[in-house]
């Protein structure tokens, strides 16, 4: 795994490798090197007080991509501009820049740059090397306090959940339930474990022992984020009444803007897409401007909602200009769900093959996943897409795979029961 993103210092590096990163990548920083190629200004802006404020655009080649402000990119962000396609942008922006460049016009400039840009020094890239291996040397011990910090994130735990380790996780597990405040993120991935096998009443036991110590010490948001993670878990095996009364008992206890994004989610998830698109007004009034929630988690939501009320076609369109950031993560936007959701509105739509790349896209990238229920349900929903190209064979092996897996699971849940009855007239149909 290789870490990339805002990364320009010893600090950057030794938190990456502490959450489990094997390499670093850097980029910014080597640009204000003096060999990177970047120009005088250019170099000059990245080393200061400029670069102290970024912002994404696509008004420099029609792609998005992050750059120093100035006056070139405050007019391109400007509502109403029109941005070419790329490479037309990209073509059109270098007949200003190169005369820009000459007069020494920095505000006309585009000014690459990342989200740490104000952490670029003055130097060669070997020099900046050598400071870097010095630097994360010298705070090595930062490392062993990174450690416990990942055990208490429950990085090891999902780790061993998605290297099928049962000892790992029982070992992982043991060491929460000594501490349940300082362990509340790990007994949190042993809740969504439980519920992966669709052992559902022990995964909302467990996330509800998560909400009570969460609450006695403090973390409402915590607490809050944990009773809407089940919530949605239980809507997606079926469950939709208690599901429901549980964002509501969340909503109480925080609206922080993930709890908003996943409550959210979840009521459309559930059907009730009033509430629904309640908190999405509610969403888009609070963080106009935040790039997750505008560009991921409300798009995805409302593609919830138009499922629910079967208009799956509309869903799609909705969610088209996500697929680029399908294996996106943040707090309210994770577990592959774009995708998740393409593949559901195509089976609405009868299209097989279209939802079966959508589910196997789910199924290949389980670690954004992370261990929740839709990894154990794209199995079947493949399943269900099989039978809709007629593929009875591959169809029968994703049931009993999926079957296999939920071999232990609580027996009333209603897709549960949805699967075997599948399953049984798929057989009787080969006899």
């Amino acid at each position: 795994m290789v870490a990339a993103g805002g990364i320009a210092d010893a600090r950057g590096i030794v938190a990456a490798f502490a959450l489990g990163a094997e390499g670093v990548q850097i980029g910014t920083a080597f640009l204000a090197c003096e060999e990177s190629g970047a120009s005088v200004h250019h170099r000059n802006a990245l080393l200061g007080g400029l670069a102290k404020q970024t912002a994404l655009t696509r008004g420099f080649t029609g792609r998005l991509a992050r750059g120093i402000k100035n006056r070139l990119l405050d007019e391109l962000n400007h509502k109403g501009i029109e941005i070419l396609p790329y490479p037309l942008q990209r073509a059109l922006v270098r007949h200003l820049s190169i005369p820009a460049e000459k007069a020494g016009r920095t505000d006309l400039l585009p000014l690459w740059a990342g989200q740490s840009a104000n952490l670029s020094r003055s130097t060669d890239a070997h020099g900046l090397l050598d400071s870097l291996v010095r630097e994360v040397s010298e705070i090595g011990s930062a490392v062993q306090n990174w450690t416990a910090h990942r055990q208490a994130a429950g990085t090891p735990s999902l780790l061993a959940f998605l290297q099928n380790d049962t000892f790992g996780m029982q070992k992982e597990w043991a060491w929460a339930s000594q501490d349940p405040v300082r362990g509340r993120f790990v007994l949190y991935q042993e809740s969504r474990a439980e519920g992966f096998y669709g052992r559902s009443r022990n995964a909302h036991r467990l996330a509800q022992m998560d909400v009570d110590s969460s609450m006695k010490a403090g973390f409402l948001s915590d607490a809050a984020g944990f009773e809407i993670s089940d919530a949605l878990r239980d809507t997606e095996t079926g469950n939709l009444r208690e599901s429901q009364a549980w964002v509501t008992d969340a909503l109480r206890k925080s609206q922080d803007r993930n709890v908003l994004m996943l409550a959210a989610l979840t009521f459309a998830r559930a059907g009730n897409t009033e509430q629904s698109q309640k908190l999405v007004e509610k969403s888009n009034q609070l963080f106009p401007n935040d790039f997750t929630i505008q560009t991921f988690s409300l798009p995805a939501t409302r593609a919830a909602i138009k499922l629910a009320q079967n208009d799956p076609a509309a869903a799609i369109e909705i969610l088209r200009p996500l697929t680029p950031y399908d294996l996106a993560i943040s707090g309210s936007f994770d577990n592959v769900y774009p995708a998740y959701l393409r593949g559901l509105a195509y089976l609405q739509l009868k299209k097989g093959d279209r939802a079966a790349a959508e589910f196997r896209k789910v199924l290949d990238h389980s670690g954004v996943v992370q261990g929740f229920v839709t990894g154990a349900l794209s199995i079947l929903q493949l399943g269900r897409a099989q039978v809709l190209m007629h593929d009875e064979e591959a169809a029968r092996k994703s049931y009993e795979d999926f079957l296999a897996l939920w071999k232990n699971a609580d027996p009333d849940l209603p897709i549960y029961k949805e699967a075997k009855a599948e399953y049984a007239a798929l057989r009787k149909s080969a006899q």
